[in-house]
């Protein structure tokens, strides 16, 4: 029941970091890891912290939209901020070797194994630095957004998760026969077999039927989609799918931005600003987080 918990040497954590884990896993003793929240530090550089809100930025938005369709796979990927009990490493088999990448697919290990925590109240800041040591992550990130390279972590249209969510929300009738939808069919085109009609058959079982489904349209495959979908999309700007998504989920408290939202521009904001749309993020996705947990343990509250 010990508890593994892993850092980089530059992130740090609040004096109660230990304390907050070892409750939390003592209020969820068969829960099998947790994605710590995570928050970057500016570091009075504005071109490392331009970069590094812009990042957060892509990374809260991913987050909540997959939070907005209830995706089993709404953990955030930091090997700076994973916690797992050490029966739970042992069960997954552990860590799998990777060029890069191997926390997200940790994670997604553990999450298909059981309950994955990602509330807890202390936060761990990692830190902004450049690094081309792996080939994705935050490191290599900073260094592409320094040279304002964004391509590989676009704002993703959020009518993209709208049609992942018409999956989720099918997946009853899935049970039963083949159905078409978008991401259905981009499955099965990447797919030699019938993939449905093999899980049909290992699980008769209409709900570890829907678990098996989650389990195939899993983190990796979401990501997939979303970049096929961005590839295939309409040429609209990072910014504009930002906007749009501000006014349709939070419209009535976009009025903390002023008038930025009309003219907001990643590239021309300031920093002050820039934290502002971050931190605005954040707190939406820490209510998610700790209203989930709270809901876990029985326990109801109004936001």
């Amino acid at each position: 029941k010990d508890l593994i918990v892993s850092l980089d040497a530059d992130t740090t954590f609040g004096d109660r970091y230990f304390e907050a884990i070892h409750n939390i896993f003592q209020e969820n003793p068969m829960a099998v890891g947790l994605s710590v929240p995570y928050y970057h530090n500016l570091t009075n550089d504005e071109i490392i912290d331009r970069a590094i809100l812009r990042y957060e930025i892509y990374m809260r938005y991913y987050s909540l939209n997959l939070w907005r369709i209830n995706s089993p796979y709404n953990f955030t990927a930091l090997g700076s901020a994973i916690v797992v009990p050490v029966w739970a490493y042992k069960s997954v088999e552990g860590l799998s070797p990777k060029q890069g990448g191997e926390d997200f697919y940790f994670l997604q290990k553990l999450r298909n194994f059981g309950e994955l925590l990602n509330y807890l109240p202390e936060k761990v800041h990692p830190a902004a630095r450049l690094s081309n040591r792996v080939a994705f992550g935050t490191g290599p990130a900073l260094i592409k957004g320094t040279n304002n390279n964004w391509n590989s972590y676009p704002i993703y249209n959020s009518v993209f998760f709208d049609e992942i969510l018409e999956t989720y929300n099918n997946l009853d009738k899935l049970y039963v026969k083949d159905i078409q939808t978008p991401l259905i069919k981009f499955i099965n085109n990447n797919s030699k077999n019938n993939v449905w009609d093999l899980l049909r058959k290992n699980y008769p079982d209409k709900e570890k039927f829907v678990k098996a489904c989650h389990e195939k349209i899993n983190a990796l495959r979401i990501l997939q989609y979303l970049k096929y979908r961005h590839n295939l999309s309409e040429n609209i700007s990072d910014e504009n799918k930002l906007i749009d998504f501000f006014k349709k989920y939070f419209e009535d408290e976009c009025y903390i931005f002023n008038d930025k939202l009309t003219h907001f521009s990643f590239e021309n904001e300031n920093i002050k600003n820039l934290d502002k749309m971050r931190n605005f993020l954040f707190i939406k996705e820490e209510q998610l987080q700790k209203g989930n947990l709270l809901a876990k343990n029985g326990i109801f509250v109004n936001n």
